[in-house]
């Protein structure tokens, strides 16, 4: 069997195009909830004379100890000659005190009192629940409104126990929400009323780029669709296709719905890809096939507009068929991956930025044939279990309305050495974007990038924003090493871009990219700079 490196350069197999497939890794954004709020209109009070205030007595006041409230307010009244509205300034104080550490409902007031010897009373009203109202509930059945039947009502209701609730059900798909807070039956309490509608039942996109391997066709379009809601349960299902200029075709199709009233969801997806290379393998007629079945788990633990968190379970059963019809030869390999993970979200309104993260551990077994299991005992030693770490950070830091720099950290670490459809590569549209897709694929690998993002006074057909990059990767190519050859690289490349785009109906992205450093290609032609060109229409 020829080894992977052929004719002075590294040839694809099934593993290493699957990676080359994969999604964009999406950027931060900020969540909305779709509340509105209907406050209860001020308590008029008679304008009288100044009230000499002695002492303020808090009632009704059960979240925190009165003595604790007493203190953050005392200063402002107690000793002093007030108005009532100066008064009334004070109780606000109390208002904004709960809702700073999270009691939305809460609001302090002056009940009507007869003020004896300075003595005025600010009573809390530690807001209630009285009802969940919701409208059109048969647009989604099962689970999936759970969160928000299951607010308290007999206990005072912080906002992340909302946000949480109205966030969970903003993300279900095909489905509209929109709530109101408004004043309940009792003094105290507020009805939450959520209008369920329908959404948009069809969404996707149409794609093309050139961020393919040049043995199986640089240029590739792409297409997916999703069904929202199809069987009014919250579900989604989706199917993506993409191909490329020679032969190298990929589909997957997935579905997913709410299982559980805690928002958890499960989903099913299958995948499968085909290839022939192309170019100066073309001789070695190669081609072959990977196929993935997956079942996944997602659990949402905290939902909220500042931050985010969600573990992951995930089990992958990859099936791997690389031929070399030249020598009538195969390899057949099977991946059995299971993969549990933390991943996230929060914004610093300090620093007015947006962070995403990730942390995933992966265990699995790599099943070999008989023919290739021997060749990996005198090479990889791969075959049999593994385990893996792939970390990932995003922060998109803004300075100005119209300037950002974002930066980006993804990596790997791995107990021994790994199959190829395991390992991290350094190059491409979403790495050293000076180097080719699939470059420096590797057992542990690091890649770095920050980015200058300008956007354009110009509103010639949409918003342009002016780009400029440095990447730069380390990898390990092998834990342990097996040969001779050098068993490090490290990339740095350097760029500008331009993107232009219509609200989310289209983009157009482009970038070109220099090498910076001695260190050359080898999965591609070497060539310095490299461009990169991406379209999508979206619907």
């Amino acid at each position: 069997m020829l080894p992977a490196a052929a004719f002075g350069q590294a040839r694809p197999d099934a593993g290493r195009l699957l990676e080359q497939v994969a999604p964009e890794p999406p950027a931060p954004e900020q969540s909305k909830v779709p509340l509105q709020v209907q406050e209860r209109p001020a308590i008029k009070l008679p304008v009288g004379e100044s009230i000499a205030v002695t002492r303020l007595n808090i009632t009704g006041a059960t979240r925190f100890p009165v003595e604790q409230l007493h203190a953050a307010i005392a200063s402002e009244a107690e000793g002093k000659t007030l108005s009532l509205a100066q008064l009334q300034g004070v109780a606000q104080l109390l208002t904004n005190y709960y809702r700073e550490r999270g009691y939305l409902l809460t609001r302090a007031y002056l009940p009507a009192q007869q003020i004896e010897g300075g003595v005025v009373e600010i009573a809390i009203l530690e807001g209630r629940l009285s009802q969940v109202r919701i409208e059109n509930e048969g647009a989604v059945k099962g689970p999936a409104l759970a969160p928000l039947r299951s607010l308290p009502t007999d206990e005072p209701l912080s906002t992340s126990e909302l946000e949480h609730a109205l966030l969970l059900a903003a993300d279900l798909p095909g489905v509209d929400i929109r709530s109101t807070l408004t004043p309940g039956a009792s003094v105290g309490t507020s009805d939450l009323l959520v209008d369920v509608t329908g959404g948009r039942r069809f969404t996707g996109a149409l794609s093309a780029d050139t961020y393919g391997n040049r043995a199986t066709g640089a240029a590739r379009a792409g297409a997916n669709v999703s069904f929202n809601n199809p069987l009014n349960v919250g579900d989604r299902l989706s199917v993506d296709a993409m191909a490329s200029a020679e032969d190298l075709y990929h589909v997957r199709a997935g579905y997913q719905l709410p299982i559980t009233p805690w928002g958890t969801r499960m989903g099913v997806s299958y995948a499968w890809l085909d290839y022939a290379l192309g170019d100066e393998f073309e001789a070695l007629d190669a081609d072959g096939t990977a196929k993935v079945a997956s079942l996944h788990l997602q659990q949402p633990f905290i939902r909220s507009r500042g931050f985010n968190l969600a573990g992951e379970l995930q089990y992958d059963d990859k099936d791997l068929e690389d031929r070399l019809g030249a020598f009538d030869v195969a390899s057949d390999k099977r991946l059995h991956n299971w993969t549990l993970g933390l991943s996230g979200d929060f914004r610093d309104s300090a620093g007015r930025g947006a962070n995403a993260f990730g942390v995933h551990y992966t265990r699995g077994r790599l099943d070999l044939d008989p023919l290739s299991r021997v060749l990996d005992a005198f090479t990889a030693r791969s075959g049999g279990h593994f385990g893996k770490w792939n970390l990932g950070y995003q922060r998109l830091q803004s300075f100005t309305p119209a300037f950002s720099l974002y930066f980006s950290y993804e990596g790997q670490l791995a107990n021994g050495n790994l199959d190829s459809a395991e390992k991290m590569s350094l190059g491409g549209a979403y790495g050293v974007r000076a180097y080719p897709q699939g470059e420096a694929a590797a057992d542990e690998a690091q890649l770095f990038s920050l980015e200058a993002r300008l956007r354009l006074p110009l509103q010639l057909l949409g918003d342009w924003q002016l780009t400029s990059f440095i990447d730069h990767g380390q990898a390990r190519l092998s834990k342990d090493p097996w040969s001779v050859a050098d068993n490090h690289r490290e990339l740095t490349g350097a760029g500008v871009g331009l993107n232009l785009s219509s609200a989310s109906s289209w983009s157009l992205k482009a970038s070109v990219a220099w090498r910076l450093g001695d260190e050359r290609a080898t999965s591609d032609s070497d060539k310095s700079p490299r461009g990169w060109l991406h379209a999508a229409t979206y619907f």
